[in-house]
């Protein structure tokens, strides 16, 4: 009897044990909250459409404020972003293109080059408005500004929502793992779906070499698959036949502050490599496609 009661006691002492290992990274929406992220996306790509090779290599900067608004009758939470500032480098085929915000109407080197600027003027001080359902759990409405800019609102509203639906809302303990299907949105029609897969890692310091840096709450991830597809309508009459890609390698990383109630940094590299069948308006094209995706996101002050 004197075994068996400790051999319980023990037991019970390791799940209690579970239980205050467990931690629930749950969004906060505070109203009249304000909060900056500075985005980096870059791009290395080499794609091969019957045999010529149309390298290409880009990095944009993205500095956006958020501010969540006052719930209205129905308990519904406005949240406002707006673009500060962005700037872009943009190499094609040996063709340079650059945009600073801060210039917006400084002329391309090439005329040939200013539709490309004129997209990145209009993107500049986009505001997108978006309501925010009373439980905190889905997007009701999204609208942008700007109607001429390349971006859909169903498109952006799917995004936002893949975003908060992204970490579960259920307590997490070291090693808990789950996948969910990620679509990005490559312009033009143009989406990645990835099978990824998370973990979540534990508590971390926020800089590890520096004392009493805040603790947050590290989930990594990893792509098992990507399909290549594109919108019916698509942006130049674009359409794939068929795609046959692979992940080569790939690597996240969030970091959730529990304080905050939001990621406040995310890190993502992706490589994608194979073959492709695609077409544009009508004329058939096979190639190869060699493409690194990267991200790297982070409030600022």
């Amino acid at each position: 009897m004197l075994r068996l009661f400790f051999v319980i006691a023990s037991a019970s002492c390791l799940l209690a044990g579970d239980a205050l290992a467990q931690v629930t990274l749950k969004r906060k929406y505070e109203e009249g909250t304000t909060y900056k992220t500075q985005e980096v996306q870059q791009v290395d790509q080499t794609l091969k459409l019957n045999g010529i090779a149309i390298p290409t290599k880009s990095e944009t900067t993205i500095v956006a404020a958020t501010t969540y608004g006052k719930r209205d009758a129905d308990g519904n939470l406005p949240m406002e972003t707006k673009i500060d500032s962005l700037k872009v480098n943009l190499s094609l085929q040996g063709t340079n293109v650059t945009f600073d915000s801060a210039e917006p109407d400084k002329k391309a080197s090439n005329p040939l080059l200013e539709p490309a600027l004129e997209q990145f003027r209009k993107l500049s001080g986009l505001v997108i408005t978006q309501k925010m359902s009373k439980d905190n759990k889905k997007i009701v409405s999204i609208e942008r500004s700007k109607q001429d800019v390349e971006l859909d609102p169903e498109d952006l509203k799917q995004q936002k929502q893949q975003e908060i639906d992204m970490i579960p809302s259920d307590p997490l303990k070291i090693g808990d793992k789950w996948q969910r299907t990620i679509k990005q949105d490559l312009g033009q029609g143009q989406v990645f779906t990835f099978d990824r897969k998370f973990e979540y890692a534990g508590p971390v310091d926020e800089f590890a070499t520096v004392p009493g840096s805040r603790k947050l709450d590290k989930v990594t991830a990893s792509d098992a698959s990507v399909e290549y597809s594109t919108r019916p309508n698509a942006g130049m009459g674009l359409a794939v036949k068929k795609s046959d890609l692979k992940i080569e390698s790939s690597k996240h990383t969030y970091l959730f502050d529990r304080e905050a109630g939001r990621i406040v940094k995310a890190d993502n590299e992706v490589h994608i490599t194979g073959g492709l069948s695609i077409s544009i308006n009508n004329m058939d094209f096979d190639g190869d496609l060699d493409l690194t995706l990267a991200t790297h996101a982070q409030e600022v002050k």
